[in-house]
């Protein structure tokens, strides 16, 4: 019986219905999805509203008799789309069997949600308005193909779900991936379109709002009520009373109201990524996109075509600063990708409102309306995949410098250039510079002519006075903006210099790290020691990737190399990794029968150990007489030290089977004197064949797995990862975040990666990944 897991982050009263639940025991429940699966890779991610079928502690009953019965909760589950019912989309129903779990200590989430079985009872289809809204939407972006029709959804409802793994991917690496979310910024541009076709239509004053409200209740009718889209609709809706009545300073303070309610509802929301980019990015629109609607319509853009164009790149420019924070590594692309962006988006958002209502019309007919939102989501792919493929890429500095310099950057600069552009006038700079050069021209004069009578002087500085006073004050301001932007600009290339730009955060490795190199479909991982020294486990199967990740890290010295066993996916890569590297040690493998993989290496031995700077490692289970030669893989347990406690302890089991992982635990004692933080080498790539005896008997809190994205082997297999989910462990995987770095913390950093304070006194360990998950979009 196969399980999904979920990461539930809930508002308050959520948390207490669903910790209510939290038992051994599985529990029959009612699950409605309510946000569009998307297909992140093995599995898929949806948003669902669970509603179990009995009271807390008491046995499920027939689904008939109780069906709603109990208080709901919202979750996220990951689940295989084999537990989904066939064809779900948001408004699907079902019954299925889910266990409650407490979720692991100083984790946000309160809870985690399994489902443990496939539909127990006929799953519902939705009906109704919503889901023929949608059906048109996926057909339009069927009917015209490619990544630009799978697009359209997201771009217009934020329906994910006929996105590919890349094209999220690209979406996200190119910074675009926010238009295809339910937003602040993309309610006000629908809402700006609203109401500039009421005002076509005469519509103003309070009939204007009533429509306005109505339009926002069935887009979030539409897309679904979950509570990122109730407040991306709050606050879209702030933003676009401020562009359409011109009240910037009332709008604000609806907005800081806005704000306050939501955070009356749920405290916890404040902590979160989502809330503080819909609010900044409100008021980003708030406060910038009159100025460049201004700019715009100066250029001869159409009223409207520069309203929506202005609210998505105010909106931009307003969350650079957050998103910094929340990763360091960003494209230097992207401001001016979502500036080119924003008139596709617009002509999206212009058309929108007629795709839903109209969608319906059938092909050929259909094509002018399709080709309406087709061409616009085409020209945003094209972006986001040229951007993600040859955009460099910038490291911003650790808090709170990066956080300054973007907001120096995307900000005060910014608000400097919009406010001289509104002050300079057409010939005003002319006249302040002229007016500048008469300044500095008149004290000399003044020298020369000082026998000019008194009554003269004084009017002539009258007449002057006269002159110019109704320049003086914007001068003033403009020359305190200009010095201000001046001393902003000069601080932003100290920062800079200070900045270092690497490929990714994974590269910079540190003495103590567990470096886990993404090679595709199989295993590389290295221990770093000192001085660029690496100890490597298995190397993959191509030459040049394993080659590439070491370069990238520094590591030009090998403490010793072991390969598990003598499968391609393992020992392929060995000539790569010995390239250009200082071997200073031996290299050891485990067979069945095959030949050594390179000259002058031999089979490892039981209990052997080699060193590399601080850690140590120890061969715990060598076979000599193993038939298969996954059978024959070496186990390895590696130890860094830290004075009386070991900061991170590994055990990599290369593919070993299931019989012979439960013949080494009967006969190696995997006794605990010092606490750690466990961190396990999923064995086999997380095949069934591994088996789940060693993460039962180790408890690990960290687990790697080392595969190929969308590989033909259906790994890692769900049953595996259930079991994983189910001790508490963290998964990261190779194909999901690229390559990975597990980094040793300090006592004063504490333990942030699933370590409890208790039985870690070494301290914890975090994880770094090359590439965000895909569908782990905030919203």
């Amino acid at each position: 019986m196969s399980a999904g897991f979920s990461s539930c982050a809930l508002d308050a009263q959520d948390r207490l219905i669903a910790q209510a639940y939290i038992a051994d025991t599985p529990l029959q429940a009612h699950i409605e999805v309510t946000d569009a699966p998307r297909d992140i890779g093995q599995s898929m991610l949806t948003h669902v509203a669970v509603t179990p079928l009995a009271p807390p502690e008491q046995p499920a009953v027939e689904p008939q008799k109780q069906a709603h019965a109990q208080p709901s909760f919202d979750a996220v589950i990951v689940t295989p789309s084999t537990q989904l019912p066939e064809g779900a989309v948001v408004g699907t129903q079902w019954t299925a069997w889910i266990r409650v779990s407490a979720s692991r200590e100083r984790a946000s989430e309160p809870v985690s949600v399994a489902v443990l079985s496939q539909p127990v009872a006929e799953s519902t289809a939705p009906t109704g308005f919503t889901s023929w809204v949608r059906g048109n939407l996926q057909r339009i972006g069927e009917e015209w193909g490619g990544d630009g029709g799978a697009l359209i959804p997201g771009l217009i409802v934020g329906d994910r779900s006929s996105q590919s793994v890349e094209l999220a991917a690209s979406m996200v690496v190119s910074g675009l991936s926010h238009l295809t979310a339910v937003s602040g910024a993309n309610v006000a541009a629908m809402v700006l379109v609203v109401s500039s076709l009421c005002r076509l239509l005469r519509i103003r004053g309070v009939m204007l709002y009533v429509v306005i409200l109505t339009v926002i209740i069935v887009f979030a009718h539409i897309v679904g009520p979950d509570p990122s889209v109730l407040r991306a609709c709050i606050t879209g809706a702030v933003g676009a009373f401020a562009v359409t009545v011109g009240r910037p300073a009332a709008s604000i303070a609806l907005l800081a109201l806005a704000a306050t309610t939501l955070l009356l509802v749920d405290p916890w929301m404040l902590s979160a990524a989502a809330f503080q980019l819909s609010v900044l990015a409100t008021f980003g629109i708030l406060v910038g996109s009159r100025p460049i609607a201004s700019l715009l319509q100066r250029i001869k853009f159409p009223r409207l075509f520069a309203e929506v164009t202005a609210v998505s790149a105010a909106a931009t420019i307003a969350c650079t600063p957050v998103l910094v924070v929340l990763d360091p590594e960003q494209s230097l692309w992207v401001i001016p990708i979502n500036v080119l962006g924003s008139p596709a988006a617009a002509l999206i958002g212009l058309a929108a409102p007629i795709v839903m209502i109209l969608g319906w019309i059938p092909w050929p007919w259909g094509w002018p309306l399709a080709a309406s939102v087709g061409f616009p989501a085409q020209a945003i792919t094209v972006l986001a995949q040229f951007s993600a493929e040859n955009a460099p890429t910038h490291r911003w500095p650790d808090m709170p410098w990066g956080f300054l310099l973007a907001a120096s950057l995307s900000w005060v600069l910014p608000a400097t250039l919009l406010v001289l552009a509104q002050r300079m006038r057409p010939g005003q700079l002319r006249t302040f510079i002229t007016e500048m050069r008469l300044r500095l021209e008149q004290r000399p004069r003044a020298k020369i002519h000082h026998q000019t009578s008194h009554h003269q002087t004084t009017h002539d500085r009258q007449t002057h006075r006269q002159r110019t006073h109704h320049l003086q004050t914007p001068q003033r301001k403009i020359a305190v903006i200009t010095l201000s932007g001046l001393i902003t600009v000069v601080l932003a290339l100290l920062a800079l210099s200070f900045t270092r730009s690497p490929a990714s955060t994974t590269d910079e490795v540190k003495p103590g790290d567990i470096l886990f190199c993404d090679v595709g479909q199989g295993d590389a991982l290295a221990l770093i020691g000192e001085q660029n020294s690496a100890l490597l486990i298995d190397v993959g199967a191509e030459p040049e990737l394993i080659d590439d990740c070491l370069t990238r890290a520094g590591v030009t010295k090998l403490c010793g190399v072991v390969i598990t066993h003598l499968d391609l996916d393992h020992v392929g890569g060995i000539e790569g990794a010995l390239s250009n590297r200082q071997l200073d040690g031996e290299v050891i493998y485990g067979t069945s029968k095959r030949p050594p993989p390179v000259e002058g290496a031999r089979r490892a031995t039981q209990g052997e150990n080699m060193t590399c700077g601080a850690w140590d490692v120890e061969v715990i289970w060598a076979p000599r007489t193993a038939h298969t030669e996954n059978g024959a893989s070496v186990v390895t347990r590696a130890r860094l030290w830290n004075g009386d406690a070991f900061d991170i302890e590994l055990i990599d089991t290369g593919d070993l089977e299931s019989e012979q992982a439960q013949l080494m635990l009967q006969t190696y004692e995997l006794n605990e004197t010092h606490p750690s933080v466990r961190v396990l080498k999923v064995a086999h790539h997380g095949s069934a064949t591994g088996g789940t005896q060693l993460i039962e008997e180790w408890s690990p809190d960290i687990a790697l797995i080392g595969v190929g994205a969308d590989n033909d082997y259906g790994h890692p297999r769900q049953e595996i990862l259930e079991a994983l989910y189910r001790a508490k462990v963290s998964v990261h995987r190779t194909d999901l975040e690229g390559t990975l770095v597990v980094r040793p913390l300090s006592e004063s950093e504490g333990s942030v990666q699933d370590a409890d304070e208790d039985t870690n006194p070494g301290g914890g360990a975090e994880v770094l990944h090359e590439r965000a998950p895909a569908g782990s979009i905030s919203e």
